[in-house]
């Protein structure tokens, strides 16, 4: 079963590289189904993975001069502001 899943995250990496997104989609029914990972850790561990992928690709184009810095504030101010209140019911704090 590790081979499977394993081989399955492989596919769900070059799938994210060559598309950019989809992969937590992806990520988090073959952690669930394949791995064996309750579904809240692994719609975390999905999350963790994707904004590390994030941030290692925004260094490159931050050190290339090509980030907004301001529209990304904005955007992400906006996200957060509307994705928290959104999420509240589902928190059990």
């Amino acid at each position: 079963m590790f081979v499977v899943t394993l081989t399955a995250a492989a596919l769900i990496g070059v799938t994210l590289g060559l598309f950019g997104s989809g992969g937590s989609i992806l990520a988090v029914p073959v952690l669930v189904y394949l791995a064996g990972v309750p579904a809240k850790q692994a719609i975390a561990m999905s999350l963790l993975v994707v904004a590390v992928t994030s941030a290692v690709s925004a260094i490159g184009h931050a050190r290339a001069g090509r980030v907004r810095w301001r529209t990304g504030l904005v955007f992400g101010a906006g996200g957060v502001a509307g994705g928290v209140p959104a999420g509240a019911p589902f928190l059990r704090l």
